[in-house]
């Protein structure tokens, strides 16, 4: 693989900004591409600094592109940068003009962990005919509610930047309005992987959005949920890649050794 730091100036966030690519090494292009999204806190390296990922991803010839979002939720923030819009639109467009990624929606995936997990489904649900499979870890469709900080806190005003006066829940709600929506409307529904530690802070949460995925008739998402040992960190994330791999990758077969 090679790896690549990208760095360009984005007209939707008005500002430079940085995504982690890696790029299969062969002359088999346009490449099947997962988008991976990171937690609050940490940025797009660390995908790619804390677990095999890039290694499990070159025996499938599959580019990997982790951006950067700050603490955005990614949304378009109210008092910040769009960081939706950059993610999804902007970003896929402008790395398509510029690298062997395919367009095709069967050939694109999006992933995150925690916040990246919320921003994952957000992203799915909103652009569903751009991403055929989505896996959200160690987290929900929202991860606030369970979980509300208090006034004042570094968290709270977190919220505040990315979502103003409304609050988040709003807007986390959409992702189940927008996917409920498209399962009655008979559109194409990305296939979702849905996995949470036993011992996760979060997994309250998780449970939310597991109960509505599991409840919806005739499973247009063909929703699968696990649930293993472990808490929310690294150890357990490198450990649930080679499943995500497979999930997303599913009727594909390895191309090397």
């Amino acid at each position: 693989m090679a790896l690549i730091q990208f760095e360009a100036f984005s007209d939707v966030l008005g500002k430079a900004f940085t995504a982690h690519i890696a790029l299969p090494e062969t002359a088999r292009g346009p490449f099947p591409v997962l988008w991976l999204l990171h937690g609050a806190g940490d940025n797009g390296s660390g995908w790619l600094r804390h677990t095999a990922i890039e290694r499990q991803a070159t025996r499938r010839d599959l580019a990997l592109v982790a951006p950067t979002a700050g603490m955005s939720m990614y949304e378009d923030m109210a008092h910040g940068q769009r960081y939706f819009t950059h993610i999804a639109d902007e970003l896929p467009k402008m790395l398509r003009r510029l690298l062997p990624l395919s367009d095709r929606r069967e050939d694109n995936f999006i992933a995150g962990l925690s916040m990246g997990g919320m921003g994952a489904l957000k992203i799915a649900m909103r652009r569903p005919e751009r991403y055929s499979a989505v896996c959200c870890l160690s987290a929900g469709h929202t991860n606030y509610r369970f979980h509300e900080p208090g006034e004042g806190t570094p968290r709270f005003n977190r919220y505040f930047i990315a979502y103003g006066e409304a609050g988040p829940l709003p807007g986390e709600e959409e992702t189940l309005e927008r996917a409920r929506a498209l399962a009655e409307s008979g559109g194409p529904c990305p296939r979702v992987w849905h996995t949470c530690g036993a011992e996760d802070s979060l997994k309250t949460n998780a449970a939310l959005t597991r109960d509505f995925f599991e409840n919806l008739p005739g499973d247009p998402f063909q929703y699968e949920y696990h649930e293993y040992p472990g808490r929310h960190n690294w150890d357990f994330w490198e450990a649930r890649v080679p499943e995500m791999l497979d999930f997303v990758l599913r009727g594909r077969k390895e191309r090397r050794p």
